[in-house]
């Protein structure tokens, strides 16, 4: 029976594979994934699962897993379906975070989901997959796939799409172990009374449930999840506020309805806007986020800081895109575009003559089209100059 539930397994994946093995990448690094993936595809079709074991039928089963969830994302990574630009800015900044060895490819799928924002860390944290891959039919995968999701109605959303800086920074966090080591660190000073009141009353307004956890910490009883997952959040909102600024915490005040009570898996929208305000104004009077700050800098050699430039002249008001000559520059559009939507729209219609007031449906598109171009504008300069280089 397993083995006929294998056979099954494989006959769905060789139905989808018939349509994703003629997809196209603008990136060479998809299409050598890709190549991959043939391989293995090539290495499971000529295969006698009626001869396999139990423990293999499910080692092939693992290998189908990650065959089916590969093509999920690189089917939406495709040249007419990816969010090309976001991408690009996004990729922009994972080098700050990266080593010049480490091969990461971020990729995207579209989720029919109003928030379907989100970081799948299979394919780029999991060993598993590829430690069996290669123990089964030695292929080695050079790259490894950033999975992030976003709703398909936002895909050309600028506005909306800031949080994706957030779901980068689910990634950073999980590739290096940075919360579970401020869990450690945060636990062990709060619970041992090492440190002053002032400290322990910051720790309690990020994470007011901690009195509760005490009984867990002293008789050495697995914690909760919640609180683990509460720090994973803070970083991440710090870590995306390094590049948009504030942007986010408008976007999720608003989705969130204001949130002022935590929950299982995210702190109260309060607090992550706290937090993201406290690192922006380059306050040290919190001991929570200069724990955060502490152990990223110790654990991945590089701080947080801001790592955006403003754009002095808002060229959008003229119905222009803007000159971006910097990488810091092109996280700052998304920022300027926020700065836009929240200003005074009058401005628009002043400064080009109109003879009418733009609405929001208008206002929308222009700051869209207009961060499109102007990503597209420094993208094509950039590739215009290595090119030049090159010969």
């Amino acid at each position: 029976m397993e083995v006929k539930l294998l056979e099954l397994h494989f006959a769905q994946l060789a139905k989808a594979w018939s349509k994703s093995k003629f997809n196209n990448y603008s990136d060479t690094r998809k299409q050598a994934y890709k190549n991959k993936l043939a391989l293995l595809f090539d290495k499971l079709q000529v295969e006698d699962f009626s001869q396999l074991s139990p423990s293999q039928v499910q080692d092939r089963s693992y290998v189908i897993d990650f065959f089916f969830t590969s093509l999920e994302f690189l089917d939406s990574s495709t040249l007419n379906l990816i969010p090309f630009e976001i991408v690009e800015c996004l990729s922009e900044a994972l080098k700050d975070w990266l080593n010049q060895h480490q091969d990461y490819i971020i990729v995207t799928s579209l989720v029919n989901e109003q928030n379907g924002f989100s970081f799948r860390p299979a394919l780029a944290i999991t060993d598993f997959y590829y430690n069996n891959i290669n123990t089964l039919y030695q292929i080695d995968f050079p790259y490894r796939l950033i999975q992030i999701t976003l709703p398909r109605f936002l895909v050309r959303d600028y506005l909306a799409n800031v949080v994706l800086y957030h779901e980068l920074g689910h990634f950073i966090d999980l590739k290096n172990n940075i919360a579970n080591s401020i869990l450690s660190e945060l636990c062990r000073n709060y619970f041992s009374g090492t440190i002053n009141a002032q400290d322990k009353s910051d720790i309690e307004t990020f994470f007011p449930y901690i009195p509760n956890l005490q009984p867990h910490f002293v008789n050495s009883r697995p914690l909760p999840p919640i609180l683990l997952a509460h720090i994973r959040e803070y970083f991440s909102d710090i870590f995306a506020s390094q590049y948009i600024g504030e942007c986010s915490n408008h976007y999720l005040n608003y989705i969130t309805k204001k949130q002022p009570q935590y929950g299982p898996s995210h702190p109260s929208t309060t607090n992550r806007i706290a937090m993201v305000n406290k690192f922006l104004q380059s306050h040290n009077d919190s001991y929570t986020l200069n724990l955060i700050k502490s152990a990223t800098q110790l654990i991945t050699g590089r701080y947080l800081e801001t790592r955006y430039d403003s754009i002095s002249d808002n060229e959008f008001y003229n119905l222009l895109p803007c000159i971006i000559s910097t990488e810091k520059q092109l996280h700052s559009l998304f920022i300027l575009g926020w700065e836009t939507w929240l200003g005074d729209w009058n401005k628009i219609s002043i400064t080009n003559n109109m003879q009418f007031q733009i609405n929001s449906n208008q206002v929308y598109n222009i700051i869209n089209n207009l961060i499109e171009k102007s990503i597209n504008s420094f993208i094509v300069t950039k590739s215009w100059e290595q090119a030049n280089v090159i010969t």
